[in-house]
């Protein structure tokens, strides 16, 4: 008994169509392909510090405290609102370099922290110059 085979044809692989989609491709990225310009540069000669003197000094603040309920603490005195302009005018005369340092907890009313920044202000502490430090529970 004899079964024919058929013979498998060889495949065929259309060449033109795919020349066509490389040139098509190829003037793409030819358009598209932007190149780095040249830039010129300035060589620069920073100076070296060999001799730095070391600051001894380190900026000691007075911290000012609100709690979470309001309550104040300068330098760890307790102070309400009121009395807070009088604390600040009494360490101002006793001490005219001292710097603020404002310590707040994160429920604090932002009215609080406005008024205590006025009196601050008001007192010759400018907003400018008080880091706040807020405390999250």
């Amino acid at each position: 008994m004899h079964i024919a085979t058929r013979r498998r044809r060889t495949p065929i692989i259309p060449i033109i169509p795919l020349m066509d989609i490389l040139v098509i491709l190829l003037i793409f990225f030819m358009l598209t392909t932007t190149f780095p310009e040249k830039r010129e540069s300035l060589a620069i000669d920073l100076p070296k510090v060999t001799n730095l003197p070391a600051s001894t000094k380190i900026d000691q603040r007075i911290t000012l405290e609100i709690a979470q309920n309001n309550e104040m603490r300068l330098a760890d005195a307790p102070v309400n609102l009121r009395g807070l302009a009088g604390a600040l005018k009494k360490m101002k005369a006793a001490l005219p370099d001292a710097k603020i340092e404002l310590k707040a907890d994160d429920d604090v009313s932002l009215q609080l922290l406005l008024q205590v920044w006025e009196i601050l202000t008001e007192q010759g502490f400018p907003i400018k110059d008080v880091p706040v430090r807020v405390q999250v529970n």
